[in-house]
């Protein structure tokens, strides 16, 4: 006897039960709360932030056929109303603007969640469980060191940049033994046909003496 298949509702409740988790992991939401970037009711508004975030799937569960071309095209649109909602969410709430890409990772997460329940699947949802699960009381704080302002423009040199430093340093002494060497090979700097001509030789009885052309 074939087993019956999980009723919408059970699918939809896991989902959005992954999507709570999902935000549990996410770090830069957990780091937020921890230390109070939205408030004294972070965790209460990460809860609200879940069913947020749940809502935008709402009309996908009865209006998207389970067709696979279908469903891909959706999940496209829900790919970017999820990831605009995670930012925006952060942005207003917790004054937290999340620009490392995470945000488009867990989007895209919790939409492939969703097309696994719809089809009755859940082993993702099982393994997030597992991970959400071993998370528990441990803090983020350490995965996020606050970064230094450079005390000057030095400060932000990078080692390329130094080495492009020694090499123009390099190069600059290679110009100047060019320069050594250069002078020392030195043409002469007044042409041939420009030098001046020899004076005429004046005899004793003061005929001028013509030199003749050499043929």
């Amino acid at each position: 006897m074939a087993a019956q298949a999980p009723s919408r509702q059970f699918c939809q409740d896991t989902f959005e039960s992954a999507v709570a988790m999902s935000l549990h992991l996410w770090q830069p939401l957990s780091f937020a709360v921890e230390s109070n970037l939205g408030g004294g009711d972070g965790a209460d508004k990460r809860d609200w932030f879940a069913g947020a975030i749940a809502e935008l799937f709402e009309d996908a569960w009865t209006n998207a056929p389970l067709s696979s071309s279908t469903t891909s095209t959706v999940a496209e649109d829900l790919l970017m109303d999820t990831e605009a909602r995670l930012l925006q969410v952060m942005d207003d709430e917790f004054d937290t603007v999340v620009d490392d890409g995470s945000a488009f990772d867990v989007a895209n997460d919790i939409v492939a969640l969703w097309t696994q329940c719809r089809r009755g699947q859940f082993a993702g949802c099982d393994a997030l469980r597992q991970r959400w699960e071993s998370s528990r009381g441990k803090s983020v704080r350490g995965a996020f060191q606050a970064g230094k302002a450079p005390d000057d423009d030095t400060a932000w040199q990078t080692d390329d940049d130094e080495d492009d430093d020694e090499d123009d340093d390099e190069d600059d002494d290679d110009e100047d033994e060019g320069d050594d060497v250069a002078m020392d090979e030195a043409p002469d700097l007044v042409p041939t046909q420009a030098r001046a001509k020899p004076e005429p030789e004046v005899d004793e009885d003061g005929f001028t003496t013509v030199a003749r052309k050499k043929r």
